[in-house]
């Protein structure tokens, strides 16, 4: 994501996309103002990974096959 995008943006799309409600996410993510950017990217991607496997995807996501 690009790193302009603040925090609470994010956590606000990957809401929006998995419906996920603000306890859920607060109880699973470092939101301090004073916890490292880096902190709460990780949240939001390790939530992002458990939704993604819970909606029947691998992960890493694998690149398709090119058929020809």
């Amino acid at each position: 994501m690009n790193n302009r995008i603040g925090f609470g943006q994010r956590a606000y799309h990957f809401r929006r996309l998995t419906g996920a409600s603000w306890p859920a996410l607060a109880d699973r993510l470092d939101y301090r103002p004073s916890a490292p950017a880096r902190t709460r990217r990780h949240g939001i991607l390790m939530l992002a990974k458990e939704y993604a496997e819970r909606a029947g995807f691998t992960w890493p996501i694998q690149k398709r096959e090119e058929t020809q």
